[in-house]
């Protein structure tokens, strides 16, 4: 039998998480009444709830060291992402692809930034790109 960690497991959710749903904002939390729980628009729902709901899981902000800001804001323009392939970080001019082993674009141009690798660590393979322009927004 599922528990209700293992639910919440499956769906790809942890405590804390932040999610949008029914056209508002939910927090997952641990009730001591209800177990683990869903805070939205002032009511109490049992994870279950989100069974068959459509949701996306709101990613908050990174916090970007100073050295990443200064490399973002005087990347060329024309780059709008950055991502992680699986050994190097890479921005973008369109909105790239996964594929199985890396990210690929279909259109623009590319560039890899081997020598900042070792910055941006809150990029990972697994995220989705990240748009410069919303990392740089204060």
């Amino acid at each position: 039998m599922f528990t209700s960690e293992d639910l919440l497991k499956a769906m790809g959710l942890k405590l804390g998480d932040k999610i949008d749903f029914n056209g508002g904002v939910g927090k997952i939390y641990f009730d001591d009444v209800f177990g683990l729980s869903v805070m939205h628009r002032n009511q109490i729902f049992r994870i279950e709830a989100l069974i068959g709901v459509d949701y996306t899981i709101i990613q908050p902000k990174p916090t970007l060291t100073e050295d990443e800001k200064v490399i973002l804001r005087n990347v060329p323009k024309e780059y709008k992402y950055i991502c992680r392939n699986i050994d190097v970080l890479q921005m973008f001019e369109f909105e790239p692809i996964k594929y199985a082993t890396h990210w690929e674009y279909s259109s623009g141009k590319s560039s890899y930034m081997h020598c900042f690798n070792h910055l941006f660590q809150f990029i990972k393979w697994e995220d989705e790109p990240y748009s410069i322009e919303e990392l740089l927004k204060e």
